[in-house]
C-alpha cells in the first residue's frame, strides 16, 4: 500500500509511513478499518451497477450511471484532481450564488455562522469520503439555489440548520456504508441526477480521456494483494454485523503481527521476486502453525504462492525458499517455550 493511496484515497494523514508503521497499532488499525470500508463501498457500487460497471459512460441518466462515475472517480489515481474539480463546480461556484441570495434576503448571518464553517470542515476531509461529501453537499447547495424563488426565509433558515449543522457531516458520512444508503439519503433531497451530472461532468470527461486512470482497491502489503472480500460472505449482512466482522479481522491481524519478524527477513526477498505479499503469507503460515482455521484471505495467499512456485523456473530461488521456510518452522518450534504441566506429580513410592 503506497503512501499516496493512504493519504489521497483513504484520506488519512499518517505522519510516519515507514517500516515502523507495523509497530504503531493505532495507525495500522485505522488504515485497515478505512481500507475495508473503502473496499466495501466499491463492492456495493459494483453490485448496484453491475450491468454498467464495465461500460464507459459520457452522460448520466440514472443512479446506476452515478454509481459508475463515482466508482471510477474514487478508484482513480487522479482522485485529488477530481476532488478539486468537484469542489469547484459543486461548492465554490454555487456557494457564491447562495451567499448572494442570502445577503439579499438579510440572512447573511446564517451564511457566516453555519454555511461557511461547515464548508471549511468539508474542505479538511480528504480521500474518497471527501469526494462523496463534496458531491452530496454540492448537490444540495445547487438544489437550494434552484428552489430559492419557492422558499420563504423561514423555510430557507430551516434548510440551513438541517444541512449545514455540525452534526450533518457525521449524519452524511454514516451513509457511506454502501452506495444504496448514499442514494437513499441524497435522492429524496435533490429529486434526480441532473445536478450530480453537472458536478461530475468534468470528472467523467477527464477519466474518459485518460488512459490507465483506474486503480483497483487493494489492501496490498498490509493485508493481501487482493481485496479481502469479507463483505461477499453475506450480501444481506446488517451494518452491525459488518462492523463486527471487520473488527474481528483487524484483531486477528494485530494479534499475529509480532510473528512477522526474525527468519521472515531472510524469506522476504525471495518471495517478493515471485510477487508474493510477505506480510500476508506470514500471517497465513502462522495460522497453519497454530492450527487455526484459515480465513479466505489466508487461503488466497497460499493458493497464489503455490501457483507462483509451480510456474517459477528458477531452481535456485525455489531451493532458497524451501530452505528458508524450513528454517522458519524449526525456529518457531525451538523458540516456543515449553508448557509447564499443571498435572500433579505423584509422590515417589517409598
Amino acid at each position: 500500500m503506497t503512501k499516496e493511496h493512504i493519504i489521497y484515497t483513504l484520506g488519512i494523514n499518517v505522519p510516519t509511513l515507514t517500516e515502523s508503521l507495523n509497530k504503531n497499532k493505532n495507525s495500522l488499525q485505522l488504515i485497515l478499518e478505512e481500507q475495508m470500508l473503502y473496499e466495501s463501498f466499491i463492492d456495493s457500487i459494483k453490485t448496484y451497477a453491475k450491468d454498467k460497471w464495465d461500460k464507459t459512460i459520457s452522460t448520466i441518466t440514472d443512479w446506476k450511471d452515478v454509481a459508475v462515475a463515482v466508482g471510477k472517480s474514487i478508484t482513480s489515481n487522479q482522485i485529488p484532481d477530481l476532488t478539486r474539480a468537484a469542489y469547484r463546480y459543486g461548492i465554490k461556484i454555487p456557494l457564491k450564488t447562495l451567499k448572494s441570495i442570502l445577503d439579499k434576503i438579510k440572512l447573511s448571518k446564517l451564511y457566516e455562522d453555519y454555511v461557511l464553517p461547515f464548508i471549511k470542515k468539508i474542505g479538511s476531509i480528504e480521500g474518497w469520503k471527501g469526494f462523496l461529501l463534496i458531491l452530496g453537499i454540492g448537490s444540495i447547495i445547487i438544489y437550494i439555489n434552484t428552489q430559492l424563488s419557492k422558499l420563504s426565509a423561514e423555510t430557507m433558515t430551516q434548510w440551513i440548520y438541517k444541512y449545514f449543522s455540525g452534526q450533518a457531516i457525521a449524519d452524511i458520512t454514516s451513509k457511506f456504508i454502501n452506495f444504496s444508503s448514499f442514494v437513499g439519503w441524497l435522492q429524496p433531497i435533490i429529486k434526480g441526477t441532473k445536478i450530480i451530472f453537472d458536478i461530475l461532468k468534468p470528472s467523467i470527461s477527464r477519466l474518459n480521456n485518460t488512459a490507465d486512470s483506474f486503480s483497483k482497491p487493494s489492501i496490498t502489503e498490509l493485508i493481501s494483494p487482493k481485496p479481502l472480500n469479507i463483505y461477499n460472505k453475506n450480501k444481506t449482512m446488517k451494518n452491525e454485523q459488518l462492523k463486527k466482522l471487520i473488527k474481528e479481522e483487524i484483531k486477528n491481524i494485530l494479534e499475529l503481527e509480532p510473528a512477522v519478524k526474525g527468519p521472515i527477513a531472510n524469506l522476504r526477498t525471495s518471495l517478493q521476486k515471485l510477487g508474493i505479499d510477505v506480510q500476508k503469507f506470514t500471517l497465513a503460515f502462522n495460522s497453519i502453525k497454530q492450527n487455526k482455521e484459515l480465513s479466505l484471505p489466508n487461503k488466497n495467499i497460499l493458493s497464489d504462492t503455490m501457483i507462483a512456485l509451480i510456474k517459477s523456473n528458477d531452481d535456485t530461488l525455489l531451493q532458497n525458499i524451501f530452505r528458508q521456510l524450513k528454517n522458519m518452522e524449526s525456529t518457531s518450534t525451538t523458540s516456543s517455550p515449553a508448557k509447564t504441566s499443571t498435572t500433579p506429580v505423584p509422590a515417589p513410592v517409598r
